[in-house]
């Protein structure tokens, strides 16, 4: 991953070139969680890139159970327990979130393509809530949220999970990505982004 300067003093993004720019999360290995908490800002560039990039993921969990039939989808979004994949063509962002006591759950919002958007997925242990939040180029902000309940506790990944790619080029991300936040937690005293 190149850290690229942002022509702001003092403010740097990094670059994920689509084939093997990766940044990988030891301390969430092998680990079930009771909660979780990922805030991040992306730009997803034009003109590069598979179809369905990685955000972020723990690539694959444990065990896989699905409510609904995922086979039709590529592999990226069966084998997580934890991840926020993007899809190119749909314009959609894809939030997966799998228990111990549940099937797997998918949420899937709009983003803004060629533009920057800020990203909150967040379990607290009832509820899975994904939220996408941008400023369209005509200046007007527009945010998507939705929440789907669901409790136990996160299934433990196989592998490091990682911000970037999983699986080298067939889902590496293609963009920008900016100030990632990461918790094993509900920051209370996080604001709003």
């Amino acid at each position: 991953t190149d850290i690229q300067a942002s022509g702001m003093e003092g403010v740097q993004y990094g670059l994920f070139n689509g084939r093997n720019s990766f940044i990988e999360i030891p301390y969430l290995s092998g680990i079930a969680l009771d909660k979780f908490f990922i805030r991040l800002r992306f730009y997803s560039a034009a003109g590069g890139g598979a179809e369905d990039q990685v955000l972020f993921s723990n690539c694959e969990s444990t065990i896989s159970r699905t409510a609904t039939d995922t086979s039709e989808l590529p592999q990226v979004y069966q084998r997580p327990s934890m991840a926020v994949i993007l899809n190119k063509p749909s314009r959609l962002l894809t939030f997966i979130a799998q228990t111990d006591t549940s099937p797997k759950t998918i949420i899937r919002l709009p983003f803004l393509d060629e533009g920057w958007n800020n990203v909150e997925m967040v379990y607290d242990g009832k509820a899975l809530t994904a939220r996408i939040r941008s400023v369209s180029p005509d200046g007007t902000g527009v945010e998507e949220k939705d929440t789907k309940i669901l409790s136990g506790r996160l299934l433990a990944s196989k592998f490091t999970p990682r911000i970037g790619v999983c699986m080298t080029e067939r889902d590496a991300f293609f963009g920008y990505l900016d100030m990632v936040k990461m918790y094993d937690c509900i920051p209370a005293d996080l604001p709003m982004m």
